[in-house]
């Protein structure tokens, strides 16, 4: 009706991460609101300018999010929403490459959940969280990395993110809490996790080469 705001939410049932996109149509200076949420503590990120005709919208940035609500503002006229759907993005992982099956169904989906989660922290690294900063710190990339070894089988991953970590670190040796890029956060002990995580690399992948490659940094942490 003129003067309301109708709204829709979609409830994806479990996070997913990728590029949502949207076919609409509604008459011109209509717009329309998109809002993103792990819960239903939502936050606008992207707002559309209707023109009259058919649209196809797909944010540049990708979202992360379970649940998605779409708002229609300043309409006269009925608006018209044709498709909604997420084009998923993630590290590509061979999501067939481990089975895991019991009796016990509860154990069995905490593997699936576990699994998934693994995946969608998968983008172009490790990051502790796709919603928001989307950092890459480096005692969560060592646990993500020993789920990924016993889930997935991919050690590629891994080894960019050893790559990333010594790209930034400091001339005393001391390896950032968080990357890839440089960052001025530090604690003490992540550089030990480093370490660990680094001779699983080679314990998992048997990749003497490249601790051949990254010996004399390694040297410095000590």
């Amino acid at each position: 009706k003129p003067g309301s705001f109708p709204a829709i939410i979609y409830d994806f049932g479990k996070e997913v991460v990728g590029y949502p996109s949207y076919k609409i149509k509604g008459m011109s200076g209509a717009n329309v609101s998109f809002w993103y949420g792990e819960s239903l503590d939502l936050y606008r990120y992207d707002t559309v300018i209707l023109n009259g005709e058919l649209l196809v919208y797909e944010p540049y940035h990708l979202r992360a999010f379970r649940y998605l609500k779409i708002v229609f503002n300043n309409s006269l006229e009925p608006v018209n929403l044709y498709d909604v759907h997420v084009r998923m993005f993630h590290y590509p992982y061979d999501y067939n490459a481990a089975m895991f099956k019991t009796n016990d169904l509860l154990l069995n989906q905490i593997w699936e959940n576990s699994k998934y989660t693994v995946q969608m922290n998968s983008l172009e690294h490790f990051v502790d969280c796709p919603l928001r900063e989307q950092a890459q710190w480096l005692a969560d990339a060592r646990v993500m990395s020993m789920a990924n070894y016993w889930v997935f089988g991919a050690p590629d991953i891994v080894r960019k993110a050893i790559r990333q970590f010594l790209a930034v670190q400091d001339e005393d040796g001391l390896i950032p809490a968080t990357g890839p890029m440089d960052s001025p956060l530090t604690n003490i002990d992540f550089p030990c996790h480093f370490i660990m995580m680094t001779y699983e690399y080679y314990f998992y992948s048997g990749d003497v080469e490249f601790l051949k490659e990254i010996y004399e940094k390694l040297g410095k942490i000590i």
